[in-house]
């Protein structure tokens, strides 16, 4: 499946920043699968509680997942509990996948890692990946908590790529990673997108820093640690054409659901691509993609899509 995460510029969704996909490879119909799939978000059950500045997530078959209050977009309607498609979503395919192992690429502080670390039906091992180096130290005392000897929690500080190159030097800013010191319109944010984050606290996004870090592959994480994904989330902000390529034997092996976010057509052609050519690889292995509309809404439509839709 392909969701924001997932598989192909097989979004014409504009209005989004992003897209969110999921990919997946069933032995059943994959229009039952959609269909299921639709029916467990738009029923989802999900309740908050507060207590002085905490809020907790309340979720059916979840542990209570403390979350940080998120701030609504300025521009467009947002959940305050972040994601809550998606984390329906997931929990459709950790019931129905019998998912023992979570990969969380581009983790960042963890949101997506804490839910399937509070999955209660399964104990899940999670291997969560953020080269930036502030968010990986969130990250890092964030999934300290989870760890026991009957499971495998990691917070790995790394770059993921199409291939292992080991320590590297790489340009990021907040939320972007460049292998090679990058035009500024790679990176630069435009004003609106500028004041949008200002106006939340959030200062100086676009600043490019340079820093040693470790790159590396999916493929060659999993092969040197002995690891089987079923469940593989991709948030990289227009790195996902190196990460996609660097997972296909795992892909492969041991056929994951992906969870893709693409970006908006505009930053990805910046770096000389389509979202069809993000994902064709996907397909080529025989996955089904279907569109999360909305990732922050749980009445959002789950679109079934195909390689011919961009």
């Amino acid at each position: 499946m392909a969701i924001d995460y997932q598989i192909s510029d097989l979004v014409r969704h504009e209005t989004s920043n992003t897209a969110r996909f999921n990919g997946f490879r069933e032995t059943k119909d994959s229009e039952q699968t959609v269909s299921e799939l639709r029916q467990h978000v738009r029923s989802f059950n999900i309740q908050s509680s507060k207590s002085g500045h905490q809020t907790s997530l309340l979720i059916p078959n979840f542990d209570p997942v403390l979350i940080n209050q998120i701030s609504r977009r300025i521009f467009k309607k947002r959940s305050a509990h972040g994601e809550v498609a998606t984390i329906a979503a997931m929990s459709y395919f950790f019931e129905n996948r019998n998912a023992n192992t979570f990969l969380d690429v581009g983790a960042s502080g963890g949101y997506f890692s804490e839910f399937a670390l509070n999955y209660k039906k399964q104990l899940m091992d999670v291997h969560a990946f953020e080269m930036h180096p502030e968010r990986y130290e969130v990250l890092q005392k964030k999934l300290e908590k989870y760890k026991t000897e009957s499971r495998d929690v990691k917070a790995v500080q790394a770059g993921l790529t199409d291939r292992h190159n080991g320590q590297s030097l790489i340009w990021f800013s907040q939320t972007k990673m460049f292998e090679t010191k990058p035009d500024e319109r790679y990176y630069k944010e435009d004003v609106l997108k500028k004041i949008k984050f200002h106006i939340k606290g959030i200062k100086n996004r676009d600043r490019l820093r340079q820093t040693q870090l470790e790159l590396t592959s999916v493929d060659h994480y999993c092969n040197s640690n002995s690891i089987y994904p079923d469940i593989i989330k991709i948030d990289v902000d227009g790195h996902e054409s190196n990460v996609i390529l660097g997972c296909l034997e795992t892909l492969s092996r041991c056929k994951p659901v992906v969870f893709l976010e693409l970006h908006k057509t505009k930053l990805i052609e910046k770096l000389g691509l389509n979202r069809r050519e993000i994902v064709e690889p996907l397909f080529d292995l025989g996955y089904q993609c279907c569109l999360i509309d909305n990732h922050y809404d749980l009445k959002t439509n789950i679109i079934r899509l195909t390689i011919d839709d961009p």
